[in-house]
């Protein structure tokens, strides 16, 4: 099944729009709780931009040999992105605590974790993540309680 839209933050507003097949509307939100979690959702994927990990609204903690903290101001929200690299320096896995309502319930922060355990492409001289799997975990290895999206990123373009 087919399912196409966006999750974005733009402009200081957090929107998400899916269809079904491209053409019948799946789900569409607004309002604070959205962007709020878009905020969370941007922060994470600094990591398909490189170049955003030297920008100076990101402050860097190492926590260990293989993971380090990406401290990322988007909007009014400082955002703490746990990165995970494996022993070549590929990156692994992403954490951030982030806004929503996985048990469908009340909104609150809740982990969601990105584990990227596919292979790396490299576009415009920028080398990432070509694959990646993600949703809300509960658990500190690599189990999936609310996994709910996979994805394969076949091109880039950075300007």
């Amino acid at each position: 099944m087919s399912i196409r839209g966006f999750d974005r933050y733009t402009r200081g507003s957090g929107e998400m729009r899916w269809r079904l097949f491209g053409r019948i509307p799946f789900i569409k939100a607004l309002g604070p709780d959205v962007t709020r979690s878009a905020i969370g959702r941007l922060a994470g994927e600094f990591c398909f931009v490189p170049a955003t990990a030297l920008a100076p609204a990101v402050r860097w903690e190492e926590l260990d040999d293989h993971r380090a903290v990406a401290s990322i101001d988007v909007g009014d929200r400082a955002n703490r992105v746990t990165i995970t690299v494996d022993d070549t320096g590929s990156l692994d896995r992403v954490d951030v605590p982030r806004w929503g309502q996985p048990d469908g319930k009340t909104f609150g922060e809740h982990l969601f974790t990105a584990l990227l355990d596919g292979p790396e492409a490299t576009f415009d001289g920028f080398t990432i993540a070509a694959t990646a799997r993600a949703g809300w975990w509960h658990c500190p290895d690599r189990c999936a309680t609310s996994e709910f999206i996979r994805f394969t990123i076949d091109h880039a373009s950075y300007r």
